[in-house]
């Protein structure tokens, strides 16, 4: 993985070339991973990885653009209490409704679903892919 910090930006892994922001590369895939273990708060961590093309040397670099918490602040409520939320006032959604309403991709939604039922922290079950709340 390309190293990245906070002051550095991006940096290539072949040529040692510093890049300020990422419009400055031309990046090629992006896909984001979810912790699978939130913290004590029972917030989730959703990481943004990418691989992106060097435009000095041309190497290929693959590292992590972004990371976004789930209690991160939207409206003065965490993404975690808008799930909730969400479920509990429509009694039975989909996972593409709840997707749509928070702004998030659909199978990132699935995937904390499917760890916070599983802990007890939002009562509800899966069918296939509807909510339903308990």
């Amino acid at each position: 993985m390309p190293r990245r910090s906070r002051r550095q930006g991006l940096i290539c892994k072949n040529c040692g070339s510093r890049f300020s922001s990422q419009k400055e590369v031309r990046i090629t895939k992006t896909w984001h991973v979810v912790s699978p273990f939130p913290d004590r708060d029972g917030n989730i961590t959703i990481s943004i990885f990418a691989i992106w093309i060097c435009p000095v040397c041309g190497s290929r670099n693959r590292g992590k653009l972004s990371s976004i918490k789930s209690d991160a602040e939207l409206k003065s409520k965490s993404y975690t209490q808008r799930l909730e939320e969400i479920i509990y006032e429509s009694r039975e959604i989909t996972v593409e409704e709840i997707a749509r309403k928070l702004g998030i991709q659909k199978n990132t939604v699935l995937k904390a679903l499917r760890y916070l039922i599983k802990e007890g922290i939002i009562r509800a079950k899966l069918e296939g892919e509807k909510v339903i709340a308990l």
